[in-house]
């Protein structure tokens, strides 16, 4: 009989990452219920029922010894933006976080990693800027538009050299960022609304591939 000894997985990232990889082999079921509260209002609950194979636990912990776990879950998407009135409840109502965005990306990061490091590409994609996955999944659209664009006065390639510097800490030259618009296309294009919501991730992928000197800024 399992002891109600609880084992902690949510600080083993190879934990996360497994599910993460393969979903359909733990997440049993979704119901999803719409609740319309107005011609613009909707609220959306979604419950998911999980299990885990012995398959997934056993190289992390022994099924035989725990009776609970504490594990992140690589649930649902969403896009990048605000969460507003999110609310989260475990098993028996239990409570439930949501993991910082920081963490998120961090998490993300090393999954791409491992993706680039299985792709044919994998040895292009080794010069890629150190850390540059990560800025990625960090970009928040709103964010840039918001805050960055707001305060160089619409200037572009001054919000993003100002994002790049004091969002994600690196060290970049004004003229490289300019080259990088320059070759990504016409200004036309607009970073905070769909397709171009990657813009910067796209320009930075363009100046890192192109030798452009990127690093991290000294702390």
């Amino acid at each position: 009989m399992p002891s109600s000894e609880r084992v902690d997985l949510s600080e083993t990232p190879e934990f996360f990452l497994r599910l993460l990889d393969d979903t359909h082999a733990w997440r049993e079921r979704l119901v999803e219920e719409l609740t319309l509260g107005s011609a613009a209002h909707v609220r959306a609950t979604s419950s998911y029922h999980v299990e885990f194979p012995r398959a997934l636990l056993d190289p992390h912990a022994d099924p035989d010894k725990y009776r609970s776990a504490n594990v992140l879950l690589p649930l649902t998407t969403r896009d990048k933006g605000p969460l507003l009135n999110l609310d989260l409840v475990g098993p028996a109502g239990s409570p439930v976080a949501l993991t910082p965005r920081a963490s998120i990306a961090a998490l993300e990061t090393i999954y791409l990693e491992r993706l680039a490091e299985s792709s044919p590409a994998a040895h292009s994609l080794r010069g890629i800027a150190d850390g540059l996955l990560e800025a990625v999944c960090l970009f928040t659209p709103a964010r840039f538009q918001d805050h960055f664009l707001q305060q160089a006065g619409g200037d572009r390639s001054a919000a993003l050299r100002r994002y790049l510097e004091d969002g994600l800490g690196f060290s970049v030259a004004g003229d490289d960022v300019a080259e990088w618009r320059k070759a990504y296309g016409p200004d036309r294009r607009d970073p905070c609304k769909p397709p171009w919501r990657t813009a910067v991730a796209l320009e930075l992928l363009r100046g890192a591939a192109a030798g452009a000197s990127v690093g991290r800024a000294p702390s």
